[in-house]
């Protein structure tokens, strides 16, 4: 090895490739080296890791969050493996592991995690010290809500991984703090935390301390509940757990069995059942056995799909539930069909084990009886068959898949139709499997000709359908087919697919003429003539022409033939397949020579159509077919598909596609009669439909019926555009990694600019989608092809400093908000393929330093997006992207700060979009209404949000908006904003004794608010004051002591704001305590309300009829459970002889009143 080349490993950073780097140390660790060589390269291996890292930037800044961990991985081994190999001092990292004060910063706790884990020298290494630090540096993460938990998390774990020794007995661990983490969306902090928490809970004192306040303290619908468990149980025998805590067996049973309702806890219910799996779990057994003999259909379905697999105990379950299957006849009910049939499928193999003779005859009765069934059971017969094709006869299955598919072509259930073809790869592939094995069997021969035979049969009954579900199973199962045997290249289509088997059974078919690919190409091309066809079967119909191949040469000319058709025709959606054809033609031709000359005469065509198209569009579309984005279309196709030939083209083709642009837009704003040489401004909705009216009336083209005409020539002018943007950025991503076209620079930002114009100067909706979707192209190919410091990279931080900088301009019409700008502004962000995303970070630095600095002062006469709005609304598409979810997270409480200081703005549109960002962000934050299998929603909706995760996640806006409550009672639309957002957070018990004062203040501001005059800021009130107390001891207490006093308040809104109270609080009691405590209990607490009431109950005929509607609501509820009936009830008693006709009262919510009363008096 050459000495210079080690000594010219560049030390500069900015000079590094890590890629080529890494590649050549590696060549060098089995070569000899001086020590000055090795420490050079040493030198440069610990600049890679700071290039990814990047170290080198500013404290504000930060590490990068998403560097490449392979890259930094291999770094570290190399590191180590050259400073022990040649004795080399440590200067860079030794220190990290010496137990030294380590700085609590992010990028510091990365290199601990990859010293740790690529370090096999553990002598020099103080574990004990390393560990303290980090449990602190944890406790600290936590409670401040800084970046660097997930990888202090890490550490730990790789710490009692290498230490496995290490005592953990005497650490402090908080519940609150794994609560924290668990409830994380950060990707990998959950693993994490549950590993760590394994660890911990192997002390079983904190397991049995944790066990006892989660089961006692914690509703079943908390996902973190079943996480915690499952970790605890993962180390801890449930029995001894039961016993020391005096849990109650049945009532926990019953709580995990519920949870099979609840679709968001299913997959935290996973962890909880692999659990007690694997204690072999007695109670688990008998819990899923009468599930499945006795649940709801949606129990059993869950059951099998998110418990089974987690069960170990299979055979020990078939047992306990065998009499119930083998006693079973058909009968009417679907619910009982769909439960054995579905046991008959999970248990198949134990049938047959036990009894061959019953599995025979459950065969023959699904294989020949099955169309009795309901659709959801045919679907799991059809599952029964194809797992036992091993163990039914062959020629009965293929009879029955064939009748089957028939049956179902046309159902229309996109989930039906997909379970059935994908089963189809499984059945190929076994037969191909037998044929090959016993290929000498002529029965079998003639069994699998008819079968496919068949197959091939519904492939063209379905394609040849005008229906969308059976043409597209045609075509799905023509490409199926077409892969597994028929394609030039057979492909594996399973993991267990034998290929050889597959292309012996492929041959085998074609000599006996089941596929004839001449034929089949023939009528897929014919189906493309289809101008109102589906997307979706129009592009697989193209794919599948391109991977049949077929022999015919003629089908690329017929292809090109129609083509240039479609470009004379004037029907726009017949001119629209022009590009279909133009693919098919690119895909089966090899002759260049041909693609070249017709893409010179499409484009010398355009050329020449331009001033006549100008002169008059509607005459030259409607007489003679001249849509541009049908030629445009065309030469985009050639030019993606055979780019090598039209390079030299692309600026002429540039140059074009600007003109037709500037044309189109200047059409849509003929009506202001600007001249060529003004700058092109933004027609408004008004400007576009006057100025179409003006094209079609100074048109030759004479019609009376001008509207259809102006839709007409919209469409034409939207979809030119489209196809504009479309051929821009496939230019821009031939063009970008080429390393030798001249102008790339120039010639890319004309690309963008295509796209731009488009987002900023138009209004039409279709067209400015489709503008944000190229430039999204363009920002992939860019950000994930050259370095961020380049050039081209830098075009998108001018783009969108532009937005910020001319947004407000008066070419930004209010009736569409910006729209294009947002649109354009959420494209790029989102599209940037690069794991530092800079032009996030930089985005968001400024927008939220914009909307703090946003002057509010200015003119609002003019009918002219704010900037401010603006600036709200670009916030607001990147809090909405589900993409960007986990980047934006961090930037949470800045955002909702910004959102709730807006709130109150005098200007309309940036009130408005305060607004919306807040109806963006909160979702995010709070989540969704849980889905749930029940067939009524919720009275009570359950909420896992804390008052510990707001106030570390979002302590500015919290504070913020409590004091906005407290101090502006008055203003009753923001308050109501706010309490939708407070009234989702609620108060869990974890270690402490008492609640922490945050949650006092924020209960003594819910008391105040109980008083207000508008009833739903009473309403959210009333649940903000019941959610921030805990279920099990707080909160009854509450409500006794509310019940006490109820009757004795004079003022009437407070006393309406009580009964909600209890009305809610009561709801939270039903739902939360269901399975924490026995029904008894619970039933016992209700009747202590009720009672109270009953005790403390005075009528006052002041009482407006909308309280008394709720009060009696409230006793109800309170009656629903008791032993008593409505009649018998003293509260509903007395209020029964409040008078009817009085009007000294408010007469507000008297028919509500009525109709309470009025049935119960005439019983």
């Amino acid at each position: 090895m050459e000495k210079t080349k080690i000594q010219n490993l560049p030390p500069n950073i900015d000079d590094i490739n890590p890629t080529e780097s890494i590649r050549f140390v590696q060549s060098l660790n089995n070569i000899p080296l001086d020590p000055s060589d090795a420490e050079h390269v040493v030198k440069h291996i610990r600049s890679i890791i700071e290039k990814e890292l990047r170290l080198d930037r500013d404290e504000a800044e930060g590490c990068c969050t998403n560097y490449n961990q392979i890259t930094v991985n291999v770094c570290f081994r190399l590191y180590f493996t050259f400073i022990q190999k040649y004795d080399i001092k440590d200067n860079y990292f030794h220190a990290y592991v010496q137990g030294t004060t380590l700085e609590w910063r992010k990028e510091n706790f990365v290199i601990l995690y990859y010293i740790l884990l690529t370090c096999q020298q553990t002598t020099h290494m103080h574990p004990q010290d390393i560990k303290q630090i980090c449990l602190m540096a944890f406790a600290n993460a936590v409670d401040y809500n800084h970046t660097h938990l997930l990888d202090v998390l890490k550490c730990l774990n790789l710490i009692f991984k290498k230490w496995p020794d290490m005592d953990v007995t005497n650490e402090d661990l908080s519940l609150d703090h794994i609560y924290f983490c668990l409830q994380s969306n950060q990707l990998g902090m959950r693993d994490e935390m549950l590993t760590f928490l394994q660890r911990v809970c192997l002390c079983r004192n904190r397991a049995l301390d944790y066990f006892i306040r989660i089961v006692n303290f914690w509703p079943w619908t908390y996902r973190t509940k079943l996480y915690m468990l499952a970790a605890i149980l993962n180390k801890n025998s449930l029995e001894e757990l039961i016993a020391k805590s005096g849990c109650n067996r049945a009532e926990f049973f019953k709580g995990i069995r519920s949870t099979l309702c609840y679709k968001n806890l299913l997959p935290a219910s996973q962890h909880l059942i692999k659990a007690l799996s694997g204690q072999r779990s007695k109670d688990l057994l008998m819990m899923c056995s009468d599930i499945l003999q006795n649940g709801s259909m949606q129990e059993i379905r869950n059951l099998h799909l998110q418990w089974f697999t987690r069960i170990e105990q299979r055979e020990e379950l078939f047992k306990m539930i065998w009499k119930d299957i083998a006693a079973k006849d058909i009968c009417d009910d679907s619910t009982k069909n769909y439960r054995y049939v579905l046991l008959h499928t999970i248990f198949a193999k134990e049938i047959l084990q036990t009894s061959s003779e019953y599995f025979t005859k459950l065969g023959d009765e699904y294989l020949n009886n099955y169309p009795h069934y309901d659709l959801e059971s045919q679907l799991v017969i059809h599952k029964f068959v194809v797992e036992n094709l091993n163990n039914l006869k062959i020629e009965n299955c293929l009879r029955f898949f064939v009748d089957f598919a028939r049956s179902h072509m046309k159902v229309e259930n996109a989930q039906f139709r997909n379970t059935i073809l994908a089963k189809m790869a499984i059945i190929i592939n076994h037969i191909a499997k037998l044929y090959s094995r016993n290929n000498a069997e002529n029965d079998l021969e003639s069994s699998v000709v008819e079968f496919f035979q068949n197959l091939q049969n519904d492939v063209e009954f379905g394609i040849s359908q005008e229906a969308y579900q059976p043409k597209i199973y045609g075509l799905k199962l023509l490409e199926i087919l077409v892969r597994s045997l028929y394609g030039e290249t057979v492909t594996r289509n399973t993991k267990n697919c034998c290929l050889k088997h597959n292309q012996i059974l492929a041959e085998f078919l074609k000599q006996n003429g089941v596929f004839d690919a001449d034929k089949i190409c023939h009528n897929l091309f014919q189906l493309l003539n289809d101008p109102c066809g589906f997307d979706d079967a129009l592009d697989l119909i193209v794919k599948l022409i391109g991977i049949i191949r077929s022999k015919n040469e003629n089908i690329a000319l017929q292809a090109v033939e129609r083509a240039m058709e479609c470009c004379n025709v004037n029907d726009v959606d017949e001119a629209n397949l022009s590009f279909l054809y133009a693919r098919v033609a690119v895909q089966n031709s090899e002759d260049n020579d041909l693609i070249a000359n017709i893409f010179k005469h499409i484009l010398g065509g355009i050329k020449k159509r331009l001033p006549v198209f100008k002169e008059d569009p509607l005459f030259v579309c409607k007489t003679k077919g001249w849509h541009l984005y049908s030629s445009i279309n065309v030469l985009n196709e050639f030019a993606q598909n055979k780019s090598i030939l039209f390079l030299d083209n692309f600026v002429d083709l540039l140059d074009t596609i600007e003109n037709i642009e500037l044309m189109i837009l200047n059409m849509l704003n003929i009506c202001n009669n600007k001249s060529e040489t003004e700058e092109l401004s933004a027609a408004s909705f008004e400007d576009m439909d006057k100025s179409l009216e003006i094209l079609v009336a100074q048109s030759k083209f004479i019609c009376e019926n001008h509207e259809q005409l102006r839709k007409y020539l919209l469409m034409s002018f939207w979809l030119t555009l489209k196809s504009c943007c479309d051929l821009a950025a496939s230019m821009a991503e031939i063009v970008v990694p080429s390393q030798s076209y001249e102008g790339k620079l120039d010639f890319l930002q004309r690309c963008i600019n295509i796209s731009v114009i488009v987002l900023t100067k138009c209004r039409h909706k279709g067209a400015i989608e489709a503008a944000g979707v190229t430039i999204g192209k363009i920002t992939k190919c860019v950000t994930s092809q050259l370095p961020e410091k380049s050039p081209e990279y830098e075009l998108f931080h001018t783009y969108l400093q532009k937005l910020y900088d001319c947004g407000g301009k008066r070419e930004v019409s209010t009736t569409r908000r910006g729209a294009g700008f947002s649109i354009m502004f959420l494209h790029i962000v989102k599209n940037e393929d690069n794991r530092g995303r800079p032009i996030l970070r930089k985005v968001m630095q400024n927008l939220l330093m914009a909307t703090k600095n946003d002057n509010t002062a200015l003119d609002s006469s003019f009918n002219c997006d704010r900037i401010e709005a603006l600036h709200l609304h670009f916030l607001c598409v990147l809090v909405r992207d589900t993409e960007l979810r986990e980047a934006m997270s961090k930037y949470y409480n800045d955002i909702m700060m910004t959102a709730v200081t807006h709130i109150d703005n005098p200007e309309w549109t940036v009130r408005n979009a305060a607004l919306q960002l807040l109806g963006a962000l909160v979702p995010k934050i709070v989540g969704q209404r849980q889905a749930t299998e029940f067939e009524e929603a919720l009275l009570w909706e359950p909420s896992e949000v804390t008052f510990c995760e707001i106030t570390r996640k979002f302590n500015l806006s919290y504070e913020y908006i409590l004091n906005y409550c407290l101090a502006e009672k008055t203003a009753t639309g923001s308050i109501i904003l706010f309490l939708e957002f407070l009234h989702k957070v609620e108060y869990i018990h974890k270690q402490e004794t008492t609640a922490p004062k945050k949650v006092e203040e924020f209960r003594e501001l819910m008391w105040s608010l109980l008083r207000h005059p508008c009833e739903k800021v009473r309403k959210l009130s009333a649940k903000c004051f019941v959610r921030s107390h805990e279920f099990s001891h707080e909160l009854p207490s509450a409500l006794l002591q509310i019940a006490s006093i109820l009757f004795r308040v004079e003022n009437e809104n407070f006393f309406e704001g009580l009964i909600q109270t209890i009305h809610q609080g009561v709801l939270k009691l039903q739902h939360d305590l269901k399975y924490v405590v026995p029904e008894e209990e619970l039933r016992k607490l209700i009747d202590k309300i009720r009672t109270s009431l009953k005790k403390n109950f005075r009528l006052k005929l002041n009482y407006k009829y909308y309280s008394l509607c709720k009060l009696w609501d409230l006793v109800e509820l309170l009656n629903q459970n008791a032993d008593l009936n409505s009649a018998e009830s003293v509260i509903l008693n007395e209020l029964k002889k409040f008078p009817l006709n009085d009007k000294r009262n408010c007469t507000i919510a008297y028919d509500l009143w009525l109709q309470r009363v009025q049935p119960v008096n005439n019983a």
